[in-house]
């Protein structure tokens, strides 16, 4: 299966810079490239996290059947989640809540939600279509957006009323037939990327989704992976070399949507996941074991580097203490 779309009450307010500007949390200091040797002992079976765990900003980032958690912007590993089955997205709400999209043939599919820092979901949301494989927060209505798939057909994108049972669906028969990712902004309009240069909107309250053709840099970029940076949706569009990965910032006006700047990540087989605090996250390498940090807007070359690690990471979200 593939792995890989991000206050229900007073805190919405803070959404729309939260991503870029941390709300109030430092940014990570931007100095010379260095490497953090990860902690690889196995902890099966078992979930686990340090007791100041719960009073810092923390990364988490899945790879197989478990979600390792990281100090932010440290890198220091202080915990583990013991999923026990496959893991698709990974997403967070403003008040640090995580959403981990898992399942198994025989345990059925589901969306577990984790406190920040907390070792046991106080959750569980069984998926009305499949895998779930991507996941976004909506912190205007509470809502969750999920894409899901069965093991045939084209994947669907359901979204959760205040995180419950209860899920509008809307089928992909338009221009896509994989979605690759999905985000909302700040405004609670829901936005999809596919295998194409397309990007979908469902806007607020709308009952179907208008669907934008990008102009991309060449013939062959696709997009990929989506963030609300506090401004623009922000996509991944990947070049056919694969030796660096573009963030392309796009703007929605007059039923027309326009890449409006791009900034370059310098590296190979760049898999970004998340913004947040002036900086671009995701997964470097043909293996995804590294976690690089990049400069956000500026790009360029990685300022910090969490490397080591054997596993192949798939998923990740920053969550902010409460």
């Amino acid at each position: 299966m593939r792995t890989s779309c991000s206050d229900r009450s007073a805190l919405s307010c803070c959404v729309a810079v939260a991503l870029l500007a941390g709300c109030g949390v430092p940014p990570l200091s931007l100095s010379k490239p260095q490497t953090s040797a990860l902690t690889t002992r196995a902890d099966l079976g078992r979930s686990w996290m340090l007791p100041e765990a719960k009073r810092e900003p923390l990364l988490y980032a899945s790879n197989l059947r478990a979600v390792d958690v990281f100090s932010y912007p440290a890198g220091r590993r202080v915990g583990k989640l013991s999923i026990g089955y496959d893991i698709g997205g990974l997403c967070s709400d403003p008040k640090g809540d995580v959403f981990v999209d898992s399942g198994s043939i025989s345990s059925g599919e589901m969306i577990l939600e984790y406190t920040h820092g907390g070792t046991d979901p106080i959750a569980t949301v069984q998926s009305k279509f499949g895998f779930p494989l991507e996941c976004a927060f909506d912190p205007t209505t509470g809502n969750l957006a999920v894409i899901g798939n069965f093991d045939s057909g084209p994947e669907n994108i359901a979204v959760y009323e205040n995180v419950t049972g209860t899920a509008e669906d809307y089928e992909d028969y338009g221009p896509f037939y994989n979605f690759s990712d999905c985000v909302y902004d700040g405004s609670g309009n829901l936005f999809v990327s596919g295998d194409t240069g397309t990007l979908g909107e469902l806007p607020k309250g709308a009952g179907a989704f208008v669907n934008y053709k990008l102009s991309l840099k060449t013939d062959e970029s696709v997009l990929t992976e989506l963030q609300w940076d506090g401004k623009y949706v922000t996509a991944q569009e990947l070049p056919p070399d694969k030796h660096h990965a573009l963030l392309d910032r796009i703007t929605i006006a007059h039923k027309e949507a326009k890449v409006v700047s791009r900034t370059e990540l310098a590296g190979n087989q760049i898999k970004f996941k998340w913004l947040y605090s002036g900086v671009a996250l995701g997964f470097e390498g043909q293996n995804h074991h590294k976690i690089g940090f990049w400069p956000y807007p500026a790009g360029g070359g990685t300022t910090h580097v969490l490397n080591g690690y054997r596993k192949r990471f798939g998923a990740a979200t920053i969550s902010v203490a409460p």
